[in-house]
């Protein structure tokens, strides 16, 4: 094999008129060279195929990334639309409640005689949801104070400490962007040591298991959004 190996070369280079590299060598060198030659050959094709293998890799994992871009934009639109639906589900309601007769012909509250008036601390960051749930608890006859912040509403609560004026029930809606939201502020109240207070949890998506999480944390009662003054008229009567 050496000897033939070492012929064809050198009547390679014979013919193109070319002096072998292995001109006066044993005939073992050429056989090694070609021995080498052939194992990076095969080496190469070895990475080729690797690299063939990643790349089609990647090209799924590109795909299956697609897909799930797909699906999240996709359910992000039917959020958006789950909310802007609700959204104009509650702006009839607040319509249709303000187009309503009051309980007493000179508008006074809805409030029964037996019924205590109550100062209601409101957490709540949508403009027309603070509108509404004001006019509803005006028109139920108790006091609101309405905060759009979390930091905000901790700062309400301490000053109706300070003037001895506390507040008998806080609303607190439970995710306010760019602020804490209502759990956090009812762990700091709770850590400045309020125990009388009757908090209310205030969402629109609210599950079993965060409603049981809720009221593990000391949460009075649960709230969901979208809600109508008999509802919130209810809640405040069990409180």
């Amino acid at each position: 094999m050496a000897f033939l190996l070492s012929f064809q070369g050198s009547w390679a280079v014979s013919c193109l008129g070319m002096v072998s590299p292995f001109a006066g060598m044993p005939g073992w060198v050429p056989a090694l060279t070609a021995l080498g030659l052939g194992t990076v050959i095969v080496l190469a094709g070895l990475a080729l195929r690797k690299l063939e293998k990643i790349r089609e890799e990647t090209t799924a994992a590109r795909t299956r990334t697609t897909a799930l871009l797909q699906q999240t934009v996709t359910l992000n639109q039917t959020l958006i639309a789950e909310l802007r639906s609700l959204r104009m589900e509650w702006q009839q309601e607040h319509l249709q409640f303000l187009s309503e007769p009051t309980a007493h012909a000179d508008g006074a509250s809805l409030r029964d005689e037996e019924e205590k008036d109550r100062k209601i601390l409101v957490l709540e960051d949508d403009p027309s949801t603070c509108v509404m749930l004001t006019e509803m608890l005006q028109r139920l006859g108790h006091r609101a104070v309405i905060t759009r912040r979390g930091n905000d509403a901790v700062t309400a609560w301490r000053r109706a400490i300070e003037a001895r004026e506390p507040f008998d029930i806080a609303i607190l809606d439970l995710i306010i962007p760019g602020s804490i939201g209502g759990r956090d502020v009812w762990q700091q109240l709770r850590s400045a040591g309020e125990k009388n207070l009757k908090v209310v949890a205030c969402s629109g998506y609210i599950d079993d298991t965060i409603h049981a999480e809720l009221l593990s944390e000391g949460f009075s009662h649960i709230l969901s959004k979208p809600f109508q003054i008999q509802g919130l008229r209810e809640m405040i009567r069990m409180l």
